[in-house]
C-alpha cells in the first residue's frame, strides 16, 4: 500500500474491513526489514525443531519447547546472540498470534537454560574489522587506474564515491547499499539531492537510519 495512504492524500477507508486493512499495513510497516528476514529465518529455524522431534508448535509455546529449542541451538553450535534473536522471533509470533508473553527471565526453566548455554558457550560478540584511512589511501590508485577504462569509469567512480561519503560519514552499510528483494524507496534510500556540500562541510540527510527509523531525519556532516 503507498505511503500517500497515510499523508492525507488517498482515499479514506469508508467500511470497518477496509480500515482494519489500513490497520494490518501499518502493524507491517511496524518493523524493519531486516527485522522481519532475521524473524522469518528464526521461526523457520523453530518450525524445523517441531518437526525433527514431533512437537506441535501450538501457541502459546510452554517452558519445556523452548528450553528445548534452547538445547538444540546451542549444540548445533550458534551463538549466545543468535539464540537470543531466535527467540525474540519466537516471542514475536506468539505476540502476533494474539498471546500474551511472559519474560524469558521470569519463567525459570528457559531463564536457566539460557544462561547455562551463555556460561558454556560464552558472549563474546566478533566484530569486523574496520576500514582505515591507510586502507583507502592504498586503493586509491587502483581505483585511478580502473578509472581509465571507459566502460569502468562511471561504474567505479560511483563505487568510490560511496566509500568515501561511507567512511567520512560514518554511515552503515544499508544507508549505501540496496542489498534487500524489495525495490528501492524514494522516501528511505539515499539520494543525490541529500547530498549539501558547502565550502566547509558536506552535510548528509539521512531519511532513516539504525537510530532513526521513523523519519526523524538527522544530518551526518
Amino acid at each position: 500500500m503507498s505511503r500517500c495512504m497515510f499523508l492525507g492524500c488517498g482515499p479514506v477507508p469508508t467500511s470497518w474491513d477496509e480500515l482494519m486493512q489500513r490497520a494490518a499495513t501499518l502493524r507491517e510497516a511496524a518493523r524493519a526489514l531486516n527485522s522481519k528476514l532475521t524473524y522469518a529465518t528464526g521461526w523457520r529455524s523453530f518450525l524445523r525443531y517441531c518437526a525433527r522431534f514431533g512437537r506441535p508448535p501450538s501457541l502459546p509455546l510452554s517452558d519445556d519447547m523452548v528450553a528445548g529449542y534452547i538445547t538444540l541451538l546451542a549444540t548445533e553450535g550458534k551463538t549466545i546472540s543468535t539464540i537470543k534473536t531466535y527467540l525474540c522471533a519466537v516471542r514475536a509470533v506468539q505476540l502476533d498470534a494474539g498471546y500474551a508473553f511472559v519474560p524469558w527471565q521470569e519463567r525459570h526453566l528457559v531463564y536457566m537454560t539460557l544462561q547455562g548455554a551463555r556460561r558454556l558457550l560464552g558472549d563474546s560478540h566478533k566484530r569486523m574489522a574496520a576500514i582505515t584511512i591507510d586502507m583507502l589511501t592504498q586503493m586509491a590508485p587502483e581505483v585511478q587506474r580502473m578509472r581509465q577504462d571507459p566502460k569502468l569509469r562511471v561504474w567505479i567512480g560511483a563505487v568510490w564515491a560511496a566509500m568515501l561519503v561511507g567512511f567520512f560519514g560514518m554511515l552503515r552499510k544499508d544507508n549505501l547499499t540496496k542489498g534487500k528483494p524489495d525495490p528501492f524507496h524514494p522516501f528511505r534510500g539515499l539520494r543525490r539531492g541529500d547530498v549539501d556540500i558547502s565550502r566547509q562541510r558536506i552535510w548528509l540527510r539521512l531519511r532513516v537510519a539504525k537510530t532513526a527509523q521513523f523519519g526523524e531525519e538527522p544530518h551526518v556532516s
